[in-house]
């Protein structure tokens, strides 16, 4: 993680994140993130791209663990699984919560390939972030 704190003034947002996060918020979702990175280097990257949305960040050191952060945040949080909805970009992501189960839309522009995230069948595929709302929309 050193690596990544090192060059975090590299990094940018992909087009169209901030305005989802805005409506997302404005329409009353609680907005969590659950990742492998350390809580300094996530609040970091959301201050410098003023993206502070988020009421919750989660930080599990363990990459294959991300099922049991999950689980501790839906017991914390009097939560159920089909309470939540998860936005990941990597076959890890679908498999983790595949493993509580909370259904999940796979994001084609992160870290794995679209046809990678396809092969592994997530529940919803967004193919740009425009996308993430529609389909918050058509299941609510």
């Amino acid at each position: 993680m050193g690596l990544y704190k090192k060059n975090i003034h590299l990094l940018k947002t992909f087009d169209g994140i901030k305005e989802v996060l805005i409506k997302l918020k404005k329409e009353g979702y609680v907005l969590s993130i659950i990742s492998s990175n350390s809580v300094e280097n996530i609040q970091s990257f959301l201050t410098k791209h003023n993206l502070d949305y988020f009421d919750h960040i989660v930080s599990e050191k363990n990459l294959f663990g991300k099922h049991k952060s999950m689980h501790r945040y839906c017991r914390q949080h009097k939560l159920r699984p089909n309470d939540i909805l998860y936005i990941g970009d990597e076959i890890r992501d679908i498999e983790a919560c595949r493993q509580i189960p909370i259904k999940i839309i796979s994001v084609a522009w992160g870290f794995d390939s679209l046809e990678l995230l396809k092969s592994r069948r997530p529940d919803y595929l967004a193919n740009r972030p425009s996308d993430v709302l529609s389909i918050i929309k058509s299941i609510s």
